[in-house]
């Protein structure tokens, strides 16, 4: 990922689990990662189109931790206590999104 498309996500990810998604600004993105809004909207439609790119990391982990256990072809029992806990695996490395995709998934 380019060095300013990275800087939006961080900054944008920090500022949605500290102050939510309806009360950040692109403005408020933009001067924390220290790009113009012309870089932000270079990478990004709007700022839906960033929270949504949030989601799809989220899932797209969640998906790759789930087919790996699956390939593994364990015994059921052991599939599932895999599958659980890959789901701590998650929370633990992805902490934020799923924290800004949790207070969104109310609206």
């Amino acid at each position: 990922m380019p060095a300013a498309k990275q800087a939006l996500y961080e900054a944008a990810l920090e500022l949605f689990q500290a102050s939510g998604f309806d009360g950040t600004s692109v403005q408020t993105i933009v001067e924390k990662a220290g790009v113009t809004k012309g870089a932000f909207y270079y990478y990004y439609d709007s700022k839906e189109a960033l929270l949504l790119q949030m989601h799809d990391r989220l899932v797209d982990y969640a998906l790759r931790l789930a087919e790996e256990i699956r390939a593994a072809n364990r015994p059921p029992r052991e599939t599932l206590i895999a599958l659980i806990a890959s789901q701590f695996r998650m929370v633990d490395t992805h902490l934020a999104e799923m924290t800004v995709f949790l207070q969104q998934q109310k609206h």
